[in-house]
């Protein structure tokens, strides 16, 4: 399933691109340019925030890991097939 159709991914995949913008604009802030419109000003926004909200982002990151964690722990890496809720194992464990 694509991440945009799962909150929890989705919420991971911003959370990354967040953190990935935020550390490129620090080894290379010529690549994010601030007047840039469209697709890659989303780009710039998102290392803004990245470097006005970093410690809340930081604690993002930590509460999301921890999610991710626990529950392929508690559900021992297995996803419920939505017809009939029999365990399918994900195609990347096979």
């Amino acid at each position: 399933m694509s991440a945009l159709f799962d909150f929890k991914s989705f919420l991971t995949v911003i959370l990354l691109v967040i953190c990935t913008c935020t550390y490129v604009k620090r080894l290379a802030p010529n690549l994010l340019d601030p007047y840039r419109t469209g697709f890659r000003g989303l780009f710039w926004k998102a290392a803004r925030i990245g470097e006005r909200l970093s410690p809340w982002v930081s604690i993002c990151c930590i509460i999301m890991s921890k999610a991710s964690s626990f529950s392929s722990a508690v559900l021992g890496f297995r996803v419920l097939d939505d017809e009939d809720n029999k365990p399918v194992w994900p195609t990347w464990a096979v």
